[in-house]
């Protein structure tokens, strides 16, 4: 008699593991779905909204007081250059390296012929790694010279992913002068790559958080099913049901 009413409860018993593993399971994927869904969406929203409230205004406000700086300092650049030649010209400071072209066109001074005057180990790699990377590319900076001369102006310019700004200089004997900065942007170090890389280290961010989250869903979906559990033993008539 007992072994048929074990052979009875053994189904029942299957059955309901079988109920317990499918809950545990679906209920897991729920969490680690919408953990998962939830963080991706806030860091994107994140990112979105201090690209748009705060580095592009800060971005927009550096580059005007450059812009003003280049202008009143590129004058006086020019200015000396007629004077007094090309070596007081380069004792002006100007913001990055930059690069002076007469209305002709031709370039007067440039990085590749300008030593670096800035003390420092980090300013002289700075100076090589910038001359390395402009490399190739004074067709480029020249096409901005011409549309400055030409009248078309430009909040900003793009060339081998770094941002140059131009000005239209008049001298005082009234010879017009091109001047084109690199601005350097001052964003930390860890942040632009980021920024610039930003698809090449899309996939590495969701494997990050999807690690989190499947961590962080496997941790709360135990005592939840634990508890539901309980609550069927309980409901059942099973007075022992507890909660470990």
């Amino acid at each position: 008699m007992s072994d048929q009413i074990n052979k009875e409860s053994e189904p029942i018993t299957t059955s309901s593991s079988l109920i317990r593993r499918s809950y545990r399971s679906g209920l897991f994927v729920k969490f680690f779905f919408w953990f998962w869904f939830t963080v991706v969406l806030t860091g994107i929203l994140l990112l979105g909204y201090g690209y748009l409230y705060h580095f592009q205004p800060e971005n927009k406000r550096l580059f005007g007081m450059g812009r003003e700086f280049l202008e009143e300092n590129g004058l006086m650049v020019v200015n000396a250059y007629e004077t007094s030649g090309i070596k007081l010209a380069l004792a002006i400071r100007i913001p990055g390296s930059f690069w002076l072209y007469d209305e002709q066109l031709n370039n007067i001074v440039s990085p590749q012929n300008t030593p670096n005057n800035k003390p420092g180990r980090f300013s002289n790699r700075h100076h090589e790694r910038f001359i390395s990377l402009f490399a190739g590319k004074e067709g480029e900076v020249r096409e901005i010279a011409r549309k400055l001369l030409a009248g078309q102006k430009s909040e900003d310019y793009e060339v081998a992913g770094e941002m140059l700004i131009g000005s239209l200089l008049t001298s005082d004997s009234n010879k017009k002068y091109v001047i084109v900065s690199h601005f350097p942007q001052k964003m930390p170090g860890l942040i632009h790559p980021i920024l610039r890389d930003l698809m090449n280290s899309m996939p590495f961010f969701l494997l990050i958080t999807a690690l989190l989250c499947y961590a962080l869903s496997r941790y709360m979906v135990g005592p939840i099913t634990e508890l539901r559990q309980a609550s069927r033993d309980f409901a059942g008539g099973n007075l022992d049901a507890r909660v470990t």
